[in-house]
């Protein structure tokens, strides 16, 4: 865990200047305890560049030393961290957000106010926690916070029901709400309309933080998103994955149903537009998903197959990215890894119309080179 956050920070300044392949500078940041980001099946924001040139970067921490104060649970508990730098690394503010149980972080972004969003998840009943709906201290809600430009918490609230939720991915919207997605498994609490047992759980908030309208996807076995977009249209789309093949979600290519990445448009209130499973007959996990500039969009997420709609994979797990219109239609799809487990994190797309893929591999073959043992960095960039 350490070393996702230290790489990471490495990371994002290696592809800003993918074309030099220089780093300009590296950090490393934390406490004496385990400091870091979850960055398994992609989609994750942890990291952004502000407009002073500076960093926004959002951690789990459970230190409360080094880099770190104000945590606000028990030495086994984590918190949310946030610190801001300026554009050398250094850091400007820091603060740690939650209560006496466990925090974590999946997303970050700036809002128009010069403030940020927050995506995550609690268990906490307490500390700069309101709302929590459990029913015992393992039970999990969505979190987000919003916080103003040096960090102070403008509101914040646990959204969810009596069963876990999590959440994945937050963007403001045009009217200057929220959409945040995730997973639920409770019908009860802020939830309603749910198909089966774990679902995807999309959420719309006024600038307040108050429910302006939410809805459950899925069928009868278990989904997850982890990225959202608002899209051109004023409506939503997003990534996942699915392992039903009914309810909402129709055409899944795996007929073991082990797992497909799973791509759903919306309209402005959240109404299922059009929604399409890609696969094959291995697994694929939930993925990022950007907006190209053609009205497509652009996926990425982890295959092991090598059939249905995947081919040139190398050997176990690589890194699938594929290429979808307006309705969802695949124009290109290729294969980034080697024979051994490669796994995904963040997909970017770059001013030249292509794009930067940034996660980890265990590989030293097939399209990897230079592997300097064990797990490594790696960064591509395609056209």
């Amino acid at each position: 865990m350490i070393k996702h956050l230290l790489t990471i920070i490495s990371l994002f300044v290696v592809t800003t200047f993918v074309h030099s392949q220089t780093i300009q500078w590296q950090q490393s940041y934390g406490g004496t305890l385990v400091d870091g980001m979850e960055t398994s099946n992609g989609g994750r924001d942890h990291i952004k560049q502000t407009p002073d040139g500076g960093f926004i970067i959002a951690a789990t921490s459970n230190s409360n030393d080094g880099d770190v104060s104000g945590h606000n649970g028990p030495t086994a508990t984590s918190d949310i961290w946030v610190f801001k730098t300026d554009s050398l690394g250094s850091i400007e503010w820091q603060d740690s957000y939650g209560g006496t149980q466990n925090e974590w972080v999946r997303c970050i972004q700036l809002t128009d106010d010069g403030g940020y969003i927050i995506a995550g998840t609690t268990n906490s009943p307490d500390g700069d926690v309101t709302g929590w709906h459990g029913l015992n201290p393992i039970t999990t809600d969505m979190w987000i916070v919003k916080l103003d430009s040096a960090g102070n918490i403008q509101w914040e609230h646990a959204f969810g029901g009596t069963e876990d939720e999590r959440g994945e991915s937050v963007v403001q919207t045009t009217d200057g709400g929220y959409v945040f997605t995730g997973f639920t498994n409770s019908t009860d609490g802020d939830v309603s309309g749910s198909h089966g047992s774990q679902e995807v759980w999309m959420v719309k908030l006024n600038s307040s933080g108050a429910i302006v309208w939410q809805k459950c996807y899925g069928g009868t076995s278990d989904e997850r998103a982890t990225s959202v977009k608002q899209t051109l249209d004023y409506g939503f789309v997003f990534t996942g994955r699915t392992t039903s093949g009914d309810g909402d979600a129709v055409g899944n290519p795996d007929p073991s149903f082990l797992g497909s990445v799973w791509v759903v448009k919306t309209d402005s209130v959240g109404s299922l537009q059009w929604q399409k499973c890609y696969g094959g007959s291995g697994w694929e996990d939930p993925g990022d998903i950007q907006l190209t500039a053609d009205g497509g969009y652009l996926v990425m997420a982890p295959s092991s197959s090598n059939d249905g709609d995947v081919s040139g994979n190398h050997g176990s797990d690589d890194w699938w990215v594929f290429k979808i219109n307006s309705s969802g239609t695949i124009l290109w799809q290729s294969c980034f890894g080697g024979s051994f487990f490669d796994t995904p994190s963040d997909l970017t797309l770059t001013n030249d119309n292509g794009f930067v893929a940034t996660g980890f591999v265990s590989s030293n073959d097939g399209n990897v080179t230079g592997n300097n043992g064990n797990l490594d960095v790696w960064v591509v960039k395609g056209d």
